[in-house]
């Protein structure tokens, strides 16, 4: 079990969960809106941090031994049933809440999939993460009052840049 929680990253999940919720209750969205908001964005996390690990096993092989798939604590079949099920769970509970929401958690695995998957090691590096920052509050405000207030044609650009420059100084 406990190679499993280091497969999903936890930490980052669990923030961004943290953060959505937190939006959506700031916003005025209701506790149990927000739960639910804040729980698909951690499985939704949780996909992106598996696929990542999914991903990068061959290279991490005999270089990063606390990987749980190279250290063989969590096989590459058991990897990807974690990645399906917590973006299906995170997905799902989505769209329990709205097409925009689902639209959104969508647009979110795509991003962070492309991290993974091509972004991750290059020069465009930064570019999802200066899209998929803005996503979280966007989720959080879109799920927990069902609109976006005009203060956000300032901020989304702001978390743009400050997802670039998070992905710039991570990657220094």
């Amino acid at each position: 079990m406990p190679a499993i929680v280091r497969l999903v990253h936890p930490f980052p999940s669990l923030l961004d969960g943290l953060v959505v919720a937190a939006v959506a209750l700031v916003a005025g969205g209701e506790v149990a809106i927000a739960l639910r908001l804040g729980v698909s964005m951690t499985a939704l996390q949780a996909s992106i941090g598996a696929v990542n690990d999914l991903h990068d096993a061959h290279a991490d092989a005999g270089h990063k031994p606390g990987k749980p798939i190279p250290a063989g604590l969590v096989s590459v079949q058991a990897a990807r049933l974690v990645a399906l099920g917590t973006a299906v769970l995170g997905v799902w509970l989505a769209a329990t809440i709205g097409t925009a929401v689902t639209a959104l958690a969508l647009v979110g695995l795509v991003v962070g999939y492309g991290y993974d998957l091509v972004a991750k090691g290059t020069a465009w590096s930064w570019l999802p993460f200066a899209v998929g920052i803005p996503i979280l509050p966007i989720y959080g405000w879109v799920g927990g009052v069902g609109s976006l207030p005009s203060l956000f044609g300032v901020l989304v650009p702001m978390a743009v840049i400050a997802g670039a420059a998070l992905a710039i100084s991570n990657a220094r």
